[in-house]
């Protein structure tokens, strides 16, 4: 994850500390990667290793911890679990990060890519090439 969006994060939870979850041994990853069966791209890796999971601006970011602001079962393993028992279009080779405001899953696959599956439609498709470019859809680094 790039410095910059990493020390807005950090500032923002010293400013927000509900929205953001606890932070995760990097031995817990390592279960997370066998039931999904790729290895975490490094700039989610390093989010949930420090901040667990919560929301960013409005965005609900699910990890392996639960903020003040995420429901119970916003966990990533959980929605993920969810959505391939729904049978959601690509979700198969997903892990659930977050959902849109439709209700869509978006999940990151194993080449680190952010992935949005709509099942009205029918449509997988790319929404951001990792996920420091996904968080930047929603933070404002010019401030």
């Amino acid at each position: 994850m790039n410095e910059k969006l990493l020390k807005w994060l950090k500032q923002d939870q010293l400013q927000t500390p509900f929205m953001y979850g606890e932070a995760v041994p990097e031995s817990e990853l390592a279960n997370v990667e066998k039931q999904i069966g790729f290895y975490l791209p490094d700039d989610y890796r390093q989010f949930v290793i420090i901040f667990g999971g919560g929301t960013v601006m409005s965005e609900h970011i699910f990890g392996l911890r639960l903020s003040e602001t995420l429901g119970v079962d916003d966990l990533a393993l959980i929605q993920t679990k969810r959505f391939r028992e729904d049978g959601w279009p690509g979700v198969e080779q997903l892990l659930v990060i977050s959902i849109d405001p439709s209700g869509n899953p978006i999940g990151l696959n194993k080449s680190g890519e952010i992935i949005m599956s709509d099942i009205d439609v029918g449509v997988v498709k790319v929404v951001a090439p990792d996920f420091g470019s996904y968080l930047l859809k929603f933070i404002d680094l010019e401030y």
